[in-house]
């Protein structure tokens, strides 16, 4: 038997109410047909705070490159 994949629709409430549909039994059922959407922006987001942040990060070395090069002018440090 194949084991059921899938997520825990209560897990949702506090955040994503609109995914869920009403208790039946006591227990929510997800809309998976919705939850693309909001994974599909999830990913979006995620993928702009990396490249924030990967900015930020070469930002930085550049920053600390310059600082290296200005305390010992005649040796060249390759970063990249």
């Amino acid at each position: 038997m194949t084991p059921y994949i899938g997520f825990i629709a209560q897990d949702f409430v506090q955040d994503f109410s609109e995914l869920l549909r009403c208790p039946v039994g006591g227990y929510y059922s997800l809309d998976y047909q919705k939850m693309s959407v909001v994974l599909l922006e999830c990913i979006k987001e995620l993928k702009d705070k990396v490249n924030l942040l990967t900015n930020e990060l070469r930002d930085k070395v550049d920053l600390l490159t310059n600082e290296l090069h200005e305390f010992k002018p005649n040796q060249r440090v390759s970063h990249r």
